[in-house]
């Protein structure tokens, strides 16, 4: 009978021991793996992915994004080499255009080996695949750049000595916005009806903010009934909280971002983030890049600050804009009309733009005022806040071993043709001219 205890609490141990290992094995899960997520509306994020019971939380870059589970189309855990190979090694034979595809995702993550193998194998089926080539150019440049690059906190900067750590913000051939940033885009674009939206507030910041205004007291009977209406004390202390706003951390994108994202930024990294525009790493567009040709939040966020920023002088060149009584601007996202957006204007072909997009060879538009992807542009940029918000972030753009600055505008260049209301001023000051002079 002895003997029958002993063995029972020795499968007892042996099952605590297994539900031990189980528990250890579920808890370094809880604490994140490294995976790409994708969600139902077709947005990637790739990190470090924590699955919780409700939500999956995404640290890109230390960038978190708390995605709800039933948002979720899939997960793939593992590195990207990981995942990468498993995916090439399911294209079929003669599959260039996938292998294409491939070195894409590959060069986007600085995997410009990966990339070039694809590109060769690509070219190897299609002889004539005119993007595979371009591309494979493309990544051996930047291959060599990659090889001949100084080490990091080597590159000397413009005075001869060691950028600050500052100056270079995140791993790429950009620097971006810095999670702190980032947060602050997302605190000045919610909506005023964002259900969605989730807070994180560190350092104690809603009792220090209860204990700094009294008069929340009138509103509120205690400090207990104020704490649990989290949502509108993170918003008050957004709003006029003054440096207690950096405590204030939004934990997911607001609905604008995810609009953003799907289907404006695909547009946009497609119709003018190429190699031989707006994204370009080549001479001809180091002068004025102005969209990072990448996907991961850090990037998009960038992007998404870049256009809200940029803006064009459409008067640039006329008497230096005296005789046109000053700059006439003209904003690459234009919130009070919607419709004068350059982000709009430049993606219509020349006979539909009242201001058209500089002539390059081989551009033509990107879509038509009948055209769907018009319409997605302008509802996203109708439903922005009205009023610009004051981000208060100091960003200058860089790209990676050029010891140089970029704009974070578009060139004020004199653009191929201008509104009624932008050249009115001039011909006018012509006129009075003519007038003077007798003619």
């Amino acid at each position: 009978m002895r003997g029958q205890q002993r063995r029972i609490m020795r499968i007892r141990k042996g099952v605590c021991s297994a539900v031990a290992v189980l528990v250890a094995a579920g808890l370094a899960v809880a604490a994140g793996r490294p995976g790409l997520l994708k969600t139902k509306t077709c947005i990637v994020y790739e990190g470090v992915i924590d699955e919780r019971e409700q939500s999956v939380l995404v640290n890109v870059r230390g960038i978190e994004t708390n995605i709800p589970r039933d948002s979720v189309e899939s997960i793939a855990y593992g590195d990207f080499e990981t995942r990468w190979t498993a995916d090439y090694g399911k294209l079929a034979a003669d599959d260039d255009k996938g292998r294409v595809k491939a070195a894409r995702a590959a060069f986007e993550v600085q995997r410009y080996d990966l990339a070039e193998n694809a590109l060769r194998a690509a070219l190897a089926i299609q002889p004539n695949n005119a993007e595979a080539a371009e591309m494979l150019q493309q990544t051996m440049r930047q291959r060599r750049l990659e090889q001949t690059k100084p080490a990091a906190g080597d590159t000397p900067n413009n005075n001869g000595g060691t950028p600050a750590p500052h100056d270079v913000k995140s791993a790429g051939q950009y620097n971006t916005l810095t999670p702190d940033d980032i947060n602050r885009v997302r605190q000045l674009e919610i909506r005023q009806n964002d259900a969605k939206v989730k807070f994180r507030l560190e350092k104690n910041v809603l009792k220090r903010y209860w204990d700094a205004n009294p008069i929340l007291a009138d509103t509120y009977k205690s400090y207990g009934e104020f704490s649990k209406a989290q949502t509108q004390a993170a918003m008050m202390i957004i709003k006029d909280g003054g440096e207690m706003a950096k405590d204030v951390k939004v934990a997911n994108d607001p609905e604008v971002f995810v609009e953003f994202r799907n289907p404006v930024l695909p547009l946009v990294l497609r119709g003018c983030a190429t190699s031989a525009c707006h994204g370009g790493n080549n001479d001809s567009t180091k002068r004025f890049a102005l969209i990072l040709p990448g996907t991961d939040p850090a990037q998009a966020y960038t992007n998404f600050f870049l256009l809200q920023q940029s803006r064009v002088n459409l008067t640039k060149g006329v008497a230096d804009n005296v005789m046109a009584g000053g700059p006439t601007w003209a904003y690459m996202i234009d919130r009070t009309t919607p419709e004068n957006s350059l982000l709009l204007q430049y993606g219509l072909p020349g006979g539909q733009a009242d201001i058209r997009h500089p002539t390059v060879k081989g551009y033509t538009g990107m879509f038509s005022k009948n055209d769907t992807k018009y319409r997605a542009v302008l509802t996203f940029i109708r439903g922005l806040n009205p009023i610009p918000p004051e981000y208060g972030i100091e960003f200058e753009l860089h790209r990676k071993g050029d010891g140089m600055e970029l704009p974070t505008s578009l060139p004020t260049t004199f653009p191929t043709s201008l509104p009624a209301a932008a050249t009115q001023p001039v011909n006018d000051a012509i006129d009075a001219v003519k007038g003077m002079l007798g003619k």
